[in-house]
């Protein structure tokens, strides 16, 4: 340790008096300050023995609280492969005063006699000059804190069954490559820095490091001899940096990194403690390797802590012009708690779970940062599956207000828990896997980055069976994503496989595209990498595994209130059944091994390829609602695609969302091998180019949409019971035989037809039919558009082109094949009775069949008629009657009562005198009361509707005056029309 520690903590100490306390005792008794114990805070001795003797039990700070006031640094050596430097007794709290207080773990580096003293080292050797230059301890340590690779070393555990812990206050200096200067020799990875040349910036880093052909690994730290290995191929492990070498200048090689820091290589834990424990306002500064960061079992509280702290501020370059190197944290998990826990305020980062939580525990207002660098001493090729933000691993948990910008955000592994006013953002991986029952997620945002689906029923992780991507990580919707899916590429076989890709004249070259203009300053390549002819067909699978067992089906899943969202727009490849590109929301289709299996977990397609077990694919989703979210910008995206295999039932799920800007709405499978039933479907669809790809109406109810297009059905919908087997698209009425069922209409009961049947059922169940609206027809021969549609005469159900005097039920949106299904708009059939007029007609010119004047003969009898006019229909179905005449009574006594009124005699009618004939349609005129000699003139207005009986008819209008004698009646202007429609 440099001799500025000791004196920056003798400062401190001076300014800052023994005994201060600033933060509750929350064991009892306060035993003060550690330096009481015979401890340095210089970090100039290594005080882990002592420290652990303070804290044992037995120990004069055992079940108590212990300080270390502002400055104090202790130091701490290593406790040996596979050992914790301090085991506490139980109820026992560490306190420091403020954040320059803490712990600082062993290291080893090159004295001041080397060429770059203080640079990481593990023996002389690498300390140039050579002899000369030697490889010390912080302190009188003899060993640093973590000396071995591959090996486990904790700093602070607990004693057996030991309970309520507590660290307060402190920073932890694990001196995992911390920034210090690198060693000259050695046998590490090689790193550089950039000379300065043209433009480029000297002393920028730069070095070895796997290139973008190593797909998700890009950036790692890599060396020739191990490039294979970290990078999956040598040859994408490269030196250099290109905004070094863009702007004209040269990665100079470096000296070499020996080990992870002066602390060593080996892994470090810093907390390990049972039950009823408490980390809180601890700073845990370059820790780059481990397990974990802090883990604790039950009803434990880890508030306003840092794992991700850095040691140097970014960039720094040395005296030697050797650039420090600072890097990111590649610990595995971040925060472990158990049941009814508490994580508040944290900050974490971790290449496998930044947090993970156990049931009825809660996490909020923290943050779960990015990965940086996976190297081969932290996460390796085959280990790293996507860093989590939080993972959930028990029921009745609460994930409220956090920020996570990690490969996946949240990844349950049961139910019954709620997710509300996240942020998750960025991230390849989906923002959350849904999986379980009971799982409400409300509010949050859920945007950027998100490759195959941002919202995955179920896990959608595994790994690529074959291709450039062989074994490694892959999303199952990512199609051939060169990064996260299982892309094409060349083989040396007859037949090559592979796509079309940007050649090496464009400026995103590899990238897969259709055409030239997706290859800026290039072209798009048949042929890219491969000799021969290229041949696309092969398709390499993201297969499941069992590290993602996390599969399955949802329960009573809320999804109310996100924001959903991701600026990847890369549906620009469809090979086979393989769709490419972003989901919103998407579903896992991972056929998986069940526990019986000898090969629980993997990917299977059938129970064959499960020795002792089955292939499960059963899983259920149902009884879950999407609702008031709002799935944002999906330019060339889909909104919810629903899967090909995988589960054994879709049901009961509402979706009534916004969705904004999509190339697809919902896609359906074309031949979907599981049960799809009640889904609806509502909502606004803006700026969606094809809201419903394979929509069927026997999965649901879409009558709620806005927004559909001209090729969407579009109907009013209700459900009755097929009385018979009944085909998509037939015109169907009411069984005369049981309650509630229908039948197919014919054309006999054609005025009776309800509506068409929307969806293909057997007798005895519920069928949905649209009872107006545009929807799907059967033709029973040939239909032009705009034809006027009624029942087939011969073929019940089907619909062909009508005609005048027909039943018309709607009208041909375009053309049509006998026994195919064509676009109509069905609105029921023409009325025929006096109440309703046809829904579906065409109006004639009216006919005048009579006009002029006339003069009742009134004798001393009642009901005197006056014959004015007949008309025959012939076969006319669809007739109105309509008459109009001005009375006069000029002289005559009594009282007077005039009616006009229509008979109908059939084929032959009598003359109205004769009263022969049925009343169809009768008004009152007026009465005029007795006494009264003049009446003035009165305009009476009729209209009647024919029988609809299809049959010939003669009509007779007639006047009536029922009243006493009268000499002075007289109708003049009047006039009888007639208009048939069709």
């Amino acid at each position: 340790m440099r001799a500025v520690w000791g004196l920056l903590a003798g400062l401190l100490l001076v300014a800052a008096p023994a005994g201060a306390h600033i933060r509750p005792n929350y064991n009892g008794w306060d035993v003060g300050d550690l330096r009481s114990f015979g401890l340095s805070c210089d970090a100039s001795t290594d005080d882990r023995a002592a420290l652990a003797a303070v804290l044992a039990t037995g120990g004069a700070g055992a079940g108590a609280t212990v300080r270390l006031p502002s400055g104090c640094k202790v130091l701490i050596g290593s406790p040996g492969a596979g050992a914790s430097a301090v085991d506490l007794a139980a109820n026992t709290t560490i306190e420091c005063e403020d954040a320059t207080a803490g712990f600082v773990l062993a290291g080893r580096y090159c004295d001041a006699s080397s060429t770059f003293p203080d640079a990481a080292c593990t023996e002389d050797a690498d300390c140039l000059p050579n002899p000369g230059g030697s490889c010390v301890y912080d302190g009188d340590a003899s060993a640093s804190f973590a000396p071995v690779a591959g090996s486990a070393y904790t700093l602070f555990a607990a004693e057996t069954d030991a309970t309520g812990l507590g660290l307060s206050g402190c920073s932890i200096w694990t001196q995992h490559d911390n920034g210090r200067p690198l060693a000259v020799g050695g046998s590490g990875i090689r790193h550089g820095y950039c000379d300065g040349a043209g433009t480029s910036d000297a002393g920028q880093a730069c070095g070895e490091f796997c290139n973008s052909s190593a797909g998700v690994l890009e950036g790692i730290q890599c060396t020739g001899a191990t490039a294979a290995a970290l990078c999956g191929n040598a040859s994408w492990c490269t030196l250099g940096d290109s905004t070094c070498t863009d702007a004209g200048g040269a990665c100079d090689e470096a000296p070499y990194l020996t080990a992870w820091g002066v602390s060593g290589a080996g892994d470090i834990q810093i907390v390990n403690w049972g039950d009823l424990s408490t980390v809180e306002d601890v700073e845990i500064i370059d820790h780059r390797m481990g397990a974990f960061s802090i883990t604790m079992g039950t009803h434990a509280l880890v508030r306003r802590v840092d794992n991700s702290v850095d040691g140097l501020e970014e960039p720094q370059v040395a005296d030697a012009d050797w650039f420090n190197f600072s890097r990111e944290a590649s610990v595995k998990t971040g925060v472990i708690v158990g049941f009814s826990s508490l994580i508040e305020a944290v900050t974490s980062r971790a290449w496998d779970v930044a947090f993970s939580i156990g049931g009825s525990a809660k996490i909020h207002d923290s943050r779960a940062l990015p990965l940086g660098d996976i190297t081969a001493s932290g996460a390796g090729a085959d280990d790293w599956k996507g860093t989590v933000g939080v993972s959930i691993d028990g029921s009745e948990t609460i994930v409220t207000n956090n920020h996570m910008a990690t490969f996946i955000g949240i990844l349950p592994s049961t139910g019954n828990f709620i997710a509300s006013n996240n942020r998750i953002q960025g991230g390849a991986g989906p923002k959350v896997v849904a999986f379980g029952a009971g799982n409400q997620y409300e509010n949050n945002y859920f945007a950027w980055g998100s490759v195959g689906s941002v919202v995955s029923m179920g896990d959608p992780r595994g790994y690529c069976d074959a291709g450039p991507r062989q074994d490694e990580l892959c999303l199952s919707d990512a199609g051939q994503n060169a990064d996260y899916g299982c892309p094409f590429a060349c083989s040396e076989s007859a037949t090559k496989a592979c796509v079309p890709r940007c050649d090496a004249s464009a400026t995103n070259e590899g990238v897969m595209c259709d055409a030239d203009a997706d290859c800026p300053s290039g072209t798009c390549d048949d042929d890219y990498d491969c000799t021969g002819t290229c041949t696309v067909g092969v398709t390499y699978v993201c297969d499941p595994d069992a590290d993602f067992v996390n599969v399955g089906g949802t329960n009573h899943l809320v999804v109310t209130g996100n924001i959903i969202h991701s600026d990847l727009s890369t549906r620009t490849t469809t090979t086979g059944d393989k769709r490419e590109g972003v989901k919103f929301l998407g579903f896992s289709e991972d056929g998986r091994c069940d526990v019986d299996s000898d090969e629980y977990g993997e990917a299977c397609d059938a129970d064959v390829d499960c020795t002792n077990g089955a292939c499960t694919e059963n899983f259920i989703h149902s009884h879950g609602t999407f609702e008031g979210n709002i799935f944002y910008n999906g330019a060339d995206s889909t909104a919810v695609e629903f899967p090909v295999a995988g589960v054994a039932q879709l049901v009961g799920f509402k979706f009534d969302n916004h969705y904004q800007g999509f190339e697809e709405g919902f896609v359906f499978p074309a031949s979907p091998a599981y049960t799809i039933d009640r889904l609806e479907l509502s909502g606004l669809m803006s700026g969606v180019t094809t809201p419903l790809v394979n929509w069927d109406w026997s999965y649901g109810d879409t009558s709620g949409m806005v927004g559909l297009t001209p090729v969407d059905d579009q109907a009013q919908v209700v459900t009755l019971t097929a009385g018979e087997t009944i085909t998509k698209g037939m015109a169907v009425t009411a069984s005369g035989a049981t309650d509630l069922n229908i039948v197919k209409a014919a054309n006999s009961n054609a005025e009776r037809a309800v509506g068409v049947a929307l969806e293909t059922m057997s007798a005895t169940n519920s069928a949905r039919i649209a009872t107006s609206g545009k929807m799907s027809c059967l033709a029973g021969g040939t239909v032009s558009r705009q034809d006027l549609l009624k029942i087939d005469t011969s073929d019940p159900g089907k619909f062909v082109s009508g005609s005048t005097g027909d039943v018309i039920l709607g009208v041909a949106l375009e053309a049509g094949t006998d026994g195919n299904e064509f676009d109509c708009m069905f609105n029921g059939p023409g009325a025929n009775d006096s109440s309703t007029y046809p829904k579906f007609a065409r109006a004639e010119d009216a006919s005048t069949i009579w006009s002029g004047s006339a003069t009742p003969t009134c004798t001393t009898s009642e009901d005197e008629v006056v014959k004015l006019a007949s008309y025959s229909t012939g076969s006319s179905t669809n007739v109105v009657i309509s008459a109009q005449a001005t009375f006069l009574k000029t002289g005559g006594s009594g009282e007077a009562v005039l009616e006009m009124t229509l008979y109908d005699g059939g084929s032959t009618l009598g003359d109205c005198d004769a009263g022969g004939g049925t009343v169809v349609g009768q008004k009152v005129l007026f009465e005029v009361p007795s006494g009264e000699a003049d009446s003035g003139g009165v305009t009476m207005h009729g209209q009647w509707f024919d029988t609809g009986d299809n049959a010939a008819h003669t009509y007779r209008i007639c006047y009536c005056n029922s009243g006493s004698s009268w000499s002075g009646i007289t109708v003049s202007n009047g006039s009888i029309f007639l208009t048939e429609y069709q």
